[in-house]
């Protein structure tokens, strides 16, 4: 009973995946092919455009007068009755010649010329006016108090040689250079500021010639 049924089986198998030319078998159930078929390449047919050459009508005119071309109608070309001949001009031109007078003299070119401006330096400034101003007034001042008695004889040394020493640098300054800068004038100013409030002081203590001042207080001058 196994033999035939594997026989069975077999043969079954073999009807099931049996195929031919035409066609196949499958499940119990044949298949076939569908037909071959051919199909016949046609190539395209191509037909080249005919050229047409455009055509082109010539206006037609009515009367030519000479060579002036075409005219409208209507219209009449007048050929004038009289020319004009051209008459060459007789005069000549003549070249100008420089130099015979004053009319016809060609200016010279002349190059300019160019100086190098010179150089003047900056003005020297020069305080020796200033100095000797400030000297004459504190001269003056101390002639003053002299007159009105506030200066004793040792007061008033000490004020003179106190400006003899600033008169003695000032000309130590000026016979360096001839000048009074402003470096120097600062200096000289310094020393006059100084000898000025001396004399201020002594003008003013209660002190004075010939013995001290009275019980009204001291004098006090402004200068």
């Amino acid at each position: 009973m196994m033999k035939l049924s594997l026989a069975a089986c077999a043969a079954l198998a073999l009807t099931a995946t049996s195929a031919s030319a035409s066609g196949y078998w499958q499940n119990g159930t044949y298949y076939a092919y569908p037909a071959t078929t051919t199909q016949t390449y046609t190539a395209p047919s191509y037909t080249a455009p005919a050229y047409a050459a455009p055509t082109y009508s010539v206006p037609s005119h009515t009367g030519v007068v000479g060579s002036v071309g075409p005219v409208e109608s209507g219209v009449s070309y007048v050929v004038p009755s009289s020319t004009r001949p051209y008459v060459a001009p007789t005069t000549s031109y003549t070249a100008p010649v420089y130099g015979t007078s004053s009319s016809t003299y060609a200016p010279s070119y002349v190059t300019p010329t160019y100086g190098v401006p010179a150089y003047v330096p900056a003005p020297q400034y020069d305080g020796r006016d200033q100095v000797r101003k400030r000297l004459k007034r504190q001269r003056d001042r101390i002639e003053r108090a002299l007159e009105r008695g506030d200066l004793r004889r040792g007061e008033e040394r000490r004020l003179r040689e106190g400006l003899r020493e600033i008169r003695r640098t000032f000309r130590a300054y000026r016979d360096n250079d001839g000048y009074i800068g402003r470096h120097e004038e600062a200096a000289l100013m310094e020393m006059l500021d100084r000898n000025g409030r001396r004399i201020r002081r002594l003008a003013n203590n209660d002190r004075v010639a010939g013995g001290r001042r009275g019980n009204h207080g001291p004098y006090y001058y402004a200068y």
